[in-house]
């Protein structure tokens, strides 16, 4: 077995997410608000910008396989308070909850960038470099379709919406990761590359490639249009799978349709991601970009007006697939107008950029959907047509740059 397959293997596991069909609801019943809990996701998203530095300094010190073996120890750490919360929620779970995201968020910026750089410097290696774009949809569709059996399986688990049955998913979710950390120790660590360490980006400069990103960005009015159109859109596929939970239960879906929902979804999402090359081929850039941000826009409204159960399902199906179909080709577009010896410094400033936003959205979509879910359903598709209006991505906005290396 290779070490790529191995690690695949692990990450699957740890990727069993089987509480992700009912998390919002789960949290409700123990008294959270919307708000709180968009609140958390802003907790762990600060986190994962915060420790992004130091956690990049341990990775460079002691290598991707043990950055990532540390990561995936600080996520079980994160269950800690999580599980504390259960025997002592009837104080106030909010506290216990914030911490435990918190935590995860550290995860992620353990894990930030050292799975890229591993997966390719594990193909240098055996001489396979030029696959990398290959295996790296490999290890995100598999990613997206783990999620998704895990949706399924854990929908069914927890069909009666009890906190019995809610605490059944987590805990099988808690069983997966263990057994995908202990995975984790039988991946080898390749020799390091070059192009491996631009992909782990140096955390010691990041502060002045933040700098020099934001300047270059500044100075080059297609880049700076393309990333705001992708930071205003990004951040709503993750919101997606929480806000959809109160919306089911408003119209009235059943319980054990929730994570055939979610396995959909992940079905479509994959086939969506790994086909939306084509849109550009069949339609060209401008026509190109406005169906992919139309289409999303479109399953939003409809579902700020409809409410019914059958139509509510198929609309989440729809916007989850619609709402991924931007990305492979946002990021094409940000590429082509970044040389490479520079790619590192720019692609590390618009994450930075994305993520101050995602932490700052989340709170506002949480305070629209506890007063109505219609009206952040309404907001967020408000969103997708304003970024379509004024920031338009167009062909002279991604074909200049084409001769960049």
């Amino acid at each position: 077995m290779t070490n790529f397959s191995r690690f695949m293997i692990a990450k699957t596991f740890s990727g069993l997410y089987f509480a992700i069909p009912i998390q919002t609801i789960f949290l409700f019943k123990l008294g959270l608000s919307f708000n709180e809990i968009m609140l958390c996701q802003a907790a762990m998203l600060f986190a994962m910008l915060l420790f992004e530095i130091p956690t990049g300094i341990l990775g460079d010190r002691f290598g991707r396989r043990n950055s990532l073996i540390i990561g995936e120890a600080v996520n079980l750490i994160s269950w800690i308070p999580w599980f504390m919360g259960w025997y002592m929620y009837q104080v106030n779970f909010y506290p216990f909850a914030l911490a435990s995201f918190f935590i995860y968020g550290i995860m992620l910026a353990f894990t930030s960038g050292s799975d890229d750089a591993l997966i390719y410097d594990d193909l240098k290696a055996r001489g396979k470099k030029e696959l990398a774009q290959k295996y790296y949809g490999y290890y995100r569709g598999a990613g997206v379709l783990s999620l998704g059996v895990a949706g399924l399986i854990g929908g069914f688990m927890s069909v009666s919406h009890t906190l019995e049955s809610f605490w059944l998913s987590y805990l099988a979710t808690f069983i997966a990761q263990i057994v995908g950390f202990l995975l984790l120790f039988t991946v080898r660590e390749p020799k390091r590359s070059n192009e491996g360490e631009n992909i782990k980006h140096k955390p010691e400069r990041v502060l002045n490639l933040f700098k020099d990103g934001l300047k270059l960005i500044r100075n080059s009015p297609s880049l700076k249009r393309i990333t705001i159109f992708s930071m205003l859109v990004a951040p709503f596929s993750f919101i997606l799978a929480s806000i959809i939970q109160p919306y089911y239960e408003l119209v009235g879906v059943p319980n054990s349709w929730w994570g055939v929902a979610i396995f959909a979804g992940s079905v479509l999402t994959f086939f969506a991601k790994t086909n939306a090359y084509r849109i550009e081929s069949w339609f060209g850039v401008d026509k190109g970009m406005i169906i992919v941000t139309i289409l999303p826009a479109i399953t939003y409204a409809l579902m700020s007006v409809v409410f019914n159960p059958i139509l509510a399902v198929v609309l989440y199906v729809l916007t989850d697939a619609f709402g991924n179909l931007r990305d492979p080709i946002i990021t094409d577009y940000k590429n082509q107008h970044i040389k490479s010896y520079n790619r590192a410094t720019v692609l590390s400033t618009i994450y930075i950029i994305s993520g101050v936003y995602a932490v700052l959205i989340r709170p506002v979509i949480g305070n629209l959907t506890d007063y109505s879910v219609s009206l952040a359903f309404g907001v967020i598709a408000a969103i997708f047509i304003f970024s379509l209006i004024f920031f338009p991505i167009k062909k002279e906005h991604v074909r200049f740059a084409n001769d960049l290396k």
